[in-house]
């Protein structure tokens, strides 16, 4: 049995990965700003009332955390929230909260629970695929989940080179789709051509993302991998 902290636990693939760690018997501490009733159904040690968004998150999160050790951290939470908006409309202070939350939040966590990762312990970031970021873009739009997200890979590939002496490993996942309300909401949109009625649901995802963490070494840290295996990039 492991101890794992799950990030935006609340609702969506979050709340699948909390699901799929509780179902094998794990202790989950799951972290969310407001506990849906369906986390609340879950076995996960609940800490509500963070938002990853805060400069004060890294000490509310480690001082919930406690002193136990840690094996395994997903970063999850994740917000999209200027999918609607072209150059000329995009709200630069959503795309700040997107990359306070998506990129700085990511950092807040992992220094939150470093204290508490030993030799062994794993990190897993949610990320997204390099078609969504980067030269490799198929569209336009969605400017801040895209830049928080290219910003939070590349902070998984400076992290795996920092803590591959600690033998803490760091891998990068792209879950693909996921039928969640976000998803619905970026197609009804028009800004995705993925049908959200076809897309798996969030905890048969997460089962597939649990055997991304189990398969994790310090051999393989550095990896960008997709949800069901196979390298995106090469590891370090």
């Amino acid at each position: 049995m492991s101890r794992v902290l799950v990030t935006g636990a609340a609702r969506g693939l979050g709340l699948g990965l909390v699901e799929a760690f509780c179902e094998r018997g794990d202790e989950v501490v799951a972290t969310c700003r407001q506990p849906s009733p369906e986390l609340e159904a879950t076995a996960a040690e609940i800490v509500s009332g963070i938002d990853l968004a805060e400069r004060e998150a890294t000490e509310r999160l480690a001082a919930a955390l406690g002193g136990t050790p840690l094996e395994i951290v997903v970063c999850n939470a994740g917000v999209n929230l200027t999918f609607p908006d072209t150059i000329d409309d995009l709200r630069l202070d959503v795309v700040e909260y997107e990359l306070q939350v998506n990129t700085l939040g990511v950092v807040r966590t992992v220094k939150a629970a470093l204290p508490l990762l030993r030799d062994g312990s794993k990190i897993l970031l949610v990320t997204t695929q390099p078609a969504g970021i980067g030269p490799q873009a198929v569209d336009g739009g969605i400017y801040g989940y895209r830049m928080s997200k290219a910003a939070m890979t590349t902070f998984g590939y400076v992290l795996a080179l920092d803590l591959r002496p600690r033998g803490i490993a760091v891998r990068m996942v792209d879950p693909g789709p996921v039928a969640t309300h976000l998803l619905r909401s970026v197609a009804a949109a028009g800004q995705t051509s993925l049908d959200p009625e076809r897309a798996p649901a969030p905890l048969r995802v997460a089962r597939d993302l649990l055997e991304r963490i189990d398969e994790l070494t310090i051999e393989t840290t550095g990896q960008w991998v997709k949800r069901r295996g196979g390298l995106l990039t090469g590891g370090l």
